[in-house]
């Protein structure tokens, strides 16, 4: 199974920012809002014995509880002129984002997993763009996308790879 841990978006919200993008042509290959998701680590490749301790580490993780969180403005990784993704930031709900990351990597740690490399950077991505390309007037035109809402959980999620793009089914659910 090819697993990431995650915070998804509730239904509302889900479809608030559907109707905010709906008017925006976004490059390349959009990600569909079903699998829209807020990434706290990936980690890959797991077989059914790891799955069991990766589940209870991740149901030990220290948690700080529900916070609210609010969508702020576009973005691209790496760089605005030669992007391979587009992105939505939070401008609010990001440190506590950054903790409950942090918590899952320890639990990822401890399962067995080795800690994440990259620093967390807290983000929706909107679309991804092969070959690169130049998204500075996306992001000049882009529109207010002030979506809130309150992250209450985080999930374990497998993906599945297949003709239409990847699809995610969240495995197990872990409250905050």
């Amino acid at each position: 199974m090819r697993l990431f841990v995650g915070v998804d978006l509730p239904t509302e919200a889900r479809h608030e920012l559907a109707a905010r993008l709906a008017q925006t042509h976004l490059p390349g290959s959009v990600v569909a809002p079903d699998n829209w998701h807020l990434t706290l680590r990936f980690i890959g490749g797991v077989d059914e014995a790891a799955l069991d301790r990766l589940v209870f580490e991740l149901s030990e993780a220290e948690t700080a509880g529900p916070f609210p969180v609010r969508f702020a403005e576009m973005g691209a990784f790496s760089r605005p002129s030669r992007a391979s993704v587009l992105w939505l930031g939070v401008d609010r709900g990001g440190d506590e984002l950054a903790a409950l990351a942090g918590a899952v990597d320890e639990a990822v740690d401890r399962a067995g997993f080795g800690q994440e490399d990259r620093p967390f950077q807290p983000h929706l991505t909107l679309s991804r763009l092969r070959p690169a390309r130049d998204v500075r007037p996306v992001l000049a035109s882009g529109p207010a996308l002030p979506v809130r809402w309150v992250a209450d959980s985080f999930a374990l999620f497998s993906s599945h790879l297949g003709p239409g793009g990847a699809t995610y089914r969240v495995e197990e659910r872990f409250p905050l």
